[in-house]
């Protein structure tokens, strides 16, 4: 049996992690309302560490899209936040716009489904920026199954890849493609492709904290 000291159970040294799940967009408003409880109680500022897959990402890419790219307070969840938020949800229908995209304009054929999505993001919801551009704290990272290896693929501000294809440091990926790629179903959306040649790999030795440059595994 263990017991808790005050001191460690103060408000003020509270830290909280969030794991989101996936489920379109329905897990979307799940996760939604989790965050405006934990708002109500004054604990969005406590939040130290996101984990989110698919509509878990979806969630939290609206909820900074509405502030800068930056993570909002409590206070503002629930005045500014949720309400645009709802708004954008209820008068623009993602799903009538990926598939009017996809059936009426020939050209997008060759971006991939998954593409097509990516800027939906950015239009609709609007959902803008680099993966740079996240707010250093809380620290976030989307996850995604890599098409290639078949591991889990991890977007952050600091760097993607996994520990078979290896890593980008500071990716130049945008942050909508990032949420595609976490939210795309296999064979409903499809994956996003992702140029190898066009980043700087490194394998990470995380043992002393080190990378090296190293050609990808597609080259």
């Amino acid at each position: 049996m263990m017991e808790l000291s005050k001191a460690q159970t103060s408000p003020k040294l509270l830290k909280i992690g969030l794991a989101l799940s996936g489920g379109g967009v329905r897990a979307l408003v799940f996760h939604l309302g989790v965050l405006q409880r934990l708002a109500t109680e004054g604990l969005l500022e406590k939040i130290a560490f996101i984990s989110s897959v698919s509509g878990g990402s979806l969630a939290v890419g609206l909820v900074l899209a509405q502030v800068g790219n930056r993570w909002p307070t409590s206070k503002d969840y629930r005045e500014k936040v949720l309400p645009e938020i709802r708004a954008c949800l209820t008068s623009k229908h993602i799903q009538n716009h990926l598939f009017f995209k996809t059936i009426c304009c020939p050209r997008s054929w060759f971006l991939g489904r998954a593409h097509i999505l990516a800027n939906l993001f950015q239009e609709l919801w609007g959902i803008r920026g680099k993966l740079a551009d996240l707010p250093e704290h809380p620290k976030w990272i989307i996850n995604a199954t890599c098409f290639e290896t078949g591991k889990n693929w991890r977007f952050t501000k600091q760097r993607m890849g996994d520990y078979l294809a290896n890593h980008v440091l500071n990716p130049k990926l945008s942050l909508s493609e990032a949420l595609a790629a976490s939210a795309a179903v296999p064979g409903l959306i499809g994956p996003i492709y992702i140029q190898a040649k066009e980043h700087n790999w490194v394998q990470i030795d995380k043992t002393n904290n080190t990378s090296k440059p190293i050609n990808p595994i597609w080259d």
